[in-house]
């Protein structure tokens, strides 16, 4: 949602204080959120928080959604926690604070060939437990945003 319909709003920070106002929202969700428990039935939006919401169809955390959000096409979109966009273009995130969508973790995807590589393991295992969402939002604003590029090492083989 923007934030400036938060700030009007008495500071929405969550969606229990969505759902509390009581209103019918446009949401900005995939074609399959109607049907998609998690989303619109129970335990979602619907089901957990008492949110009433009428989806349209949006890719998740596109950049149509979000300038539709902006718009006013519609009043609220499904984006991911580690969308670094967000800030910049006056939208916010809203918690959610009951938690029927469990966490999503972060796990690399790396080749067979490389997964047998202990130094790579002991890489990964090391940056597992230090990486937050807040370190991934601000790499993916560096590539989304900024179109910054990974550095390119070459590679012995």
């Amino acid at each position: 949602m923007t934030k400036k319909f938060a700030a009007d709003n008495g500071n929405i920070t969550t969606l229990s204080a969505l759902a509390a106002l009581n209103k019918t929202f446009k949401l900005g969700a995939p074609g399959d959120c109607a049907k998609n428990p998690v989303c619109l039935g129970d335990p979602g939006l619907d089901g957990t928080y008492g949110l009433k919401a009428q989806p349209e169809k949006y890719d998740f955390g596109s950049v149509a959604m979000a300038d539709a959000v902006l718009k006013g096409t519609i009043d609220i979109g499904e984006t991911g926690t580690t969308d670094g966009t967000l800030d910049a273009k006056g939208l916010v995130i809203l918690e959610d604070d009951k938690k029927p969508q469990k966490a999503e973790n972060l796990v690399p995807t790396i080749s067979l060939k490389d997964a047998s590589d202990p130094k790579i393991a002991t890489a990964l295992n090391a940056l597992a437990p230090v990486l937050t969402t807040e370190d991934l939002t601000a790499l993916n604003l560096k590539i989304d945003a900024e179109r910054q590029q990974a550095p390119t090492s070459p590679r012995s083989t």
